[in-house]
């Protein structure tokens, strides 16, 4: 199984809740090169095939991975079943699972931010749990974790990624998780629904874990997080000054997208909402010549790599 959704969104809290229930194992962060080096090898589709190089990269950076992490195994993962990236994405899963107990678990990791590969993972039976939360929580909770924060790129994310949600929401492999509904004071129903999902009925009085056995820490970036399901990290942004760019953009911007996925679009928000769009406009031409001149660099060094062959 996989835990994912945007960064800031409660996919921490759900790997770690997961992780004190009997049959889940979820590591955090594990795998995560064979996403990273995907991207890096314009691979899109997980079920073509593989070249000799593609492979050679993608297990020799997992192997890399586990020794990084600890998880060392992956350096026994059997190359003759790595045809396809999804191939190896399985094997990476049942390197995880370990010994013979841990294999009677339901193994899975938690990465942020990837989706292209979604689809072809959903139909080899790969369970995904999809974390989504009210972008302008997401934003102001970034703004407190990351010194490289921009609200732009938070914005664009989130809203590429509720499209994949919209995208995939109706295969029975995927699960979407409101962030808000899980950590209500009436939380019962949502629980009922991801155990449904999961096969497995979910204590919801059990205290998450992370992989590694250690007891939840707070995740929080305002640094007012009490307990694991707190409900004071919901609609921060309620309780903000409502002229801050990441209360008014978000809420214009991203209306229609906060209406179908049931967050609150206040009509009020248009404090120098103008300006913004417009900051939008100018920074998503940049990302757009970024993105050309990147990809025409990977076609480039592909070109040179195969007259070298």
């Amino acid at each position: 199984m996989m835990v994912t959704g945007e960064r800031r969104s409660g996919t921490t809290l759900v790997a770690n809740f997961l992780n004190s229930q009997e049959g889940f194992a979820v590591h955090s962060d594990l795998l995560r090169s064979l996403f990273a080096e995907a991207g890096r090898l314009l691979i899109t589709d997980a079920t073509t095939q593989l070249s000799e190089r593609e492979r050679n990269i993608l297990l020799s950076n997992l192997e890399a991975e586990g020794l990084e992490t600890g998880m060392p195994f992956f350096s026994d993962i059997p190359r003759a079943n790595c045809n396809r990236w999804i191939d190896v994405y399985l094997e990476g899963l049942k390197a995880l699972s370990g010994d013979a107990e841990a294999a009677k678990k339901v193994v899975g990791t938690k990465v942020t931010g990837t989706y292209e590969l979604l689809p072809a993972m959903l139909d080899a039976g790969v369970r995904v749990v999809f974390c989504i939360r009210d972008p302008r929580d997401v934003c102001l909770s970034a703004m407190n974790r990351f010194s490289g924060y921009h609200l732009f790129d938070f914005v664009t994310a989130w809203q590429r990624s509720v499209t994949v949600a919209k995208q995939l929401r109706g295969h029975a492999n995927f699960h979407l998780v409101r962030f808000e509904d899980l950590v209500s004071e009436d939380r019962e129903s949502e629980l009922a629904r991801l155990s449904q999902f999961l096969g497995q009925q979910l204590d919801g009085a059990a205290r998450p874990t992370h992989r590694s056995g250690i007891g939840f820490t707070a995740n929080s970036s305002f640094g007012d997080v009490l307990k694991p399901f707190d409900a004071s990290a919901k609609d921060r942004w309620k309780r903000v000054d409502q002229t801050l760019p990441e209360v008014v953009f978000p809420s214009r911007f991203l209306a229609a997208e906060l209406q179908e996925f049931g967050y609150e679009s206040p009509a009020g928000a248009t404090h120098n909402y103008g300006r913004l769009a417009a900051s939008y406009k100018q920074y998503i031409l940049t990302r757009r010549l970024a993105r050309t001149a990147r990809s025409a660099r990977r076609l480039l060094n592909q070109s040179v790599f195969r007259t070298r062959k």
